[in-house]
């Protein structure tokens, strides 16, 4: 006899539970340990040691334990990106919920197929940008 319920079945609300627990432990392990002090600092970029030029993401661990701080600026002085992109990764995630466990509220739109290749070029020109050697642009490196 069934029950009508496939035994592994996940249930809706498992995935983003599991996301919004990894967020709040980086947030939890960002108030606790400072990525650059002794003992234990965090290991650098690798892009960084190998090239010398600061990648999209350097001073994203700096950015974010400012933020739990609550120390928007410094956070902005670190990776000024992360702070841009934080609100939109908010609501995908509350959008994704919302369409996962089927709540009444905002859905999820279909992306443009226009986004991802937005997105990879506003990146690109960060990353070349937080490099450039000139003001206004070497206020962009962490």
């Amino acid at each position: 006899m069934t029950t009508g319920v496939r035994l592994g079945t996940p249930r809706p609300w498992v995935a983003p539970a599991l996301v919004a627990g990894g967020a709040l432990g980086v947030c939890v392990a960002a108030a606790l340990i400072d990525p650059m002090a002794p003992p234990l600092p965090l290991p650098g970029c690798p892009f960084l040691g190998l090239t010398g030029w600061f990648c999209p993401g350097c001073g994203s661990s700096r950015a974010i334990r400012a933020l739990v701080s609550g120390d928007v600026a410094r956070a902005a002085g670190y990776n000024p990106a992360l702070l841009l992109a934080l609100p939109w990764l908010a609501w995908a995630f509350v959008t994704w919920t919302i369409s996962r466990v089927h709540l009444p509220g905002p859905r999820r739109r279909q992306a443009s197929p226009l986004l991802a290749p937005l997105l990879g070029v506003a990146i690109a020109v960060y990353w070349v940008a937080r490099n450039l050697p000139w003001e206004p642009f070497s206020a962009l490196a962490p």
